[in-house]
């Protein structure tokens, strides 16, 4: 047994498991360095789905500002100090004092609407935190202005997402029953992208929505009303379907069986639907960011966000096309390649050590 142990914060496995956050924990799990214990701290039991070779700790905390603030800036620091272990987290927001060593690898959380005083508290001390921390950066994009430790690594993410030549839907247990193909929409539930995705959609539902439908995953009750709003106000029909959650095991099923990936919104430095749908080798489409150009290159097709026809354009052509579509499988292949897991457990264990 490793006397050398790192402790990953795990508020975002239990409350957003399929956000980038906590699939990007388990991307780096997959390719954990075996001279190295790891341990997760979480806010309330484990979910059956979590299986993993790893110490769980397990400290009840409200899932609210205050108790979020609290677990950041106390619990988590007391909980490394008394494990004697380097704290790493997914996210920007980290203690602000205390003298145990802190690594970051930020796959950025999204603002909330409406910032309570405490919400407002706990990303400031997060970003004084973030300062005085070690940085782990995607090595294929541009580290942060102003940042002093900076390590870079592959991106690699977990093993399960690979390219299948096949794509008949999977059978998950409890979960409906996926078309034979369609376009996968895997956003957080922010109002903006849902509606950006379905403005674009319009250009798109009428060539191709029957045959491939819009397929969004596990966004809220709430949103998903507002949703359904806009799709009457345009039209849409069953050509838009909503999808409950997975299981973040069951993620790359999806992936694989997608016909293409569509991510209206920005996306994070290391675990996005962009990732995962290049490392599966599918068609991706997306918004033109400075972020996504240095992740995807020339393996996504990508349009402005102010331009829904421009974004119709392109999920149209990455089915009508096969040209196109050939160009962006090749493309993928080849730059999921660069993202070596092997490399990524080296580099880690350097970086831990």
């Amino acid at each position: 047994m490793s006397n050398q142990r790192v402790l990953f914060d795990g508020w975002e496995l239990v409350h957003a498991p399929l956000g980038p956050p906590a699939l990007h924990v388990l991307d780096l799990l997959a390719h954990f360095p075996d001279a190295v214990e790891p341990e997760i701290a979480l806010p309330s039991e484990p979910p059956g789905w979590l299986q993993v070779d790893a110490n769980v700790h397990v400290h009840p905390t409200p899932a609210t500002p205050a108790g979020r603030l609290r677990w950041e800036q106390r619990l988590l620091p007391r909980l490394a100090s008394a494990r004697n272990a380097t704290l790493h987290s997914p996210t920007t927001s980290v203690a602000w004092t205390g003298s145990q060593s802190h690594i970051v690898s930020p796959a950025r959380e999204a603002a909330p609407s409406v910032r309570a005083f405490r919400t407002r508290l706990r990303q400031a001390l997060g970003r004084g935190g973030t300062a005085r921390a070690r940085l782990l950066w995607p090595d294929d994009v541009p580290s942060p202005a102003g940042s002093s430790s900076v390590d870079a690594l592959p991106p690699a993410v977990h093993p399960d997402f690979s390219p299948k030549d096949f794509y008949l839907p999977p059978e998950i247990p409890g979960f409906p029953e996926l078309p034979a193909s369609f376009f996968l929409v895997h956003i957080r539930p922010e109002p903006v992208p849902v509606r950006r995705a379905l403005e674009a959609w319009t250009w798109a539902a009428g060539p191709i929505g029957e045959v491939y439908p819009l397929v969004f995953l596990g966004l809220p009750e709430d949103t998903r009303r507002e949703a359904e709003k806009i799709m009457a106000r345009l039209h849409l029909g069953e050509t838009v379907q909503f999808y409950p959650p997975v299981p973040p095991t069951q993620l790359h099923l999806l992936y694989q069986a997608a016909s293409a990936i569509f991510h209206p919104a920005p996306i994070d430095p290391w675990s996005s639907p962009l990732r995962y749908g290049i490392a599966c080798a599918k068609p991706v489409v997306g918004i033109e960011t400075a972020l996504a150009g240095h992740v995807a290159g020339p393996a996504a097709y990508f349009a402005s966000a102010d331009d829904p026809r421009g974004l119709g354009a392109a999920l149209i052509s990455v089915i009508v096309r096969d040209d196109i579509r050939k160009q962006l499988v090749d493309h993928a292949r080849k730059r999921a390649a660069n993202w070596s897991g092997s490399v990524l457990k080296e580099g880690l264990e350097r970086i831990y050590t």
